[in-house]
């Protein structure tokens, strides 16, 4: 059963909206950057042990130390450059007025107009605060549930995505 009500959201993305979007994006590279250097580390400290023989415990609080100092470079290099990214955006600053129903997703920005059938979204996750619907691995549609007028819209929307997309799962 299509719905054929539609849903509108409105509203002007924030910096820290757009920031948390891109942890979450970024969330999985920053744990595997760390494991994976915590690993090399610790590979590095057996080789040096069998040359000077400190305990090992001594050498996974080092290796642990610097996987931690290397991740957070790695955090702060991301903050910085999601940071130039949304400021470069002069499109991400501006009001964006978001119509759901069951055909896709139409947007508008200005005088820019969006189309997205429910077809071209890959994937998406559902947050505390936010919605991100995946068009493609790396362009997303970021959806605060502050744009929505109620937590009734809220629901249609999510039901709009259980009919209209089997590859949609709004995972948490």
């Amino acid at each position: 059963m299509n719905q054929t009500k539609d849903i509108t959201a409105i509203g002007t993305i924030t910096y820290n909206e757009f920031k948390k979007h891109n942890m979450y994006h970024q969330r999985r590279l920053l744990i595997g950057f760390f494991f994976i250097t915590f690993l090399l580390e610790i590979c590095f400290c057996l080789l040096v042990k069998q040359i000077q023989n400190l305990p090992l415990v001594f050498y996974i609080s080092i290796s642990l130390f610097a996987s931690g100092l290397f991740t957070i470079l790695l955090y702060k290099t991301i903050q910085k450059r999601s940071y130039r990214e949304f400021y470069s955006d002069h499109l991400a600053t501006k009001e964006i007025r978001y119509t759901i129903n069951s055909q896709g997703i139409n947007y508008q920005s200005g005088r820019s107009h969006v189309y997205i059938e429910w077809e071209n979204i890959i994937k998406g996750y559902e947050h505390n605060d936010m919605f991100c619907l995946y068009i493609s691995n790396m362009k997303a549609i970021l959806l605060p549930k502050r744009y929505f007028e109620s937590n009734d819209d809220i629901s249609s929307f999510k039901k709009l995505i259980s009919e209209n997309s089997n590859k949609i799962n709004l995972k948490k």
